[in-house]
């Protein structure tokens, strides 16, 4: 069972990978997400500085750094978690592509 509240605790300080179903299209999603202010654009910052969620709500709110949006995710929709160091999508190209410098 996934732990909700490591989650949200996890988002508070850095980013995730979040992967999920869709409730709206049934696709399966992986993205980049956050509720931490060091991540988001001003105009994103909508919440109090300390304004946290409770595990125990049937949804979980998140910013999503791609899209640059805010969204709800489903939590029993929820399939896999990992938090996010660094450049992430530079570190996967390396473990993933054989010539991922060009060399």
């Amino acid at each position: 069972m996934i732990d909700i509240a490591k989650i949200i605790d996890a988002m508070t300080k850095g980013i995730i990978l979040l992967e999920y179903t869709s409730l709206n299209s049934g696709k399966h999603k992986s993205r980049e997400v956050t509720t931490c202010w060091r991540y988001m654009p001003d105009e994103a910052k909508v919440f109090a500085k300390g304004w946290h969620q409770n595990a125990g709500d049937t949804k979980m709110l998140c910013y999503d750094i791609e899209f640059r949006k805010w969204d709800d995710i489903d939590r029993d929709t929820i399939v896999s978690w990992q938090e996010i160091e660094g450049d992430w999508k530079v570190k996967q190209a390396r473990l993933t592509d054989l010539n991922w410098d060009g060399n």
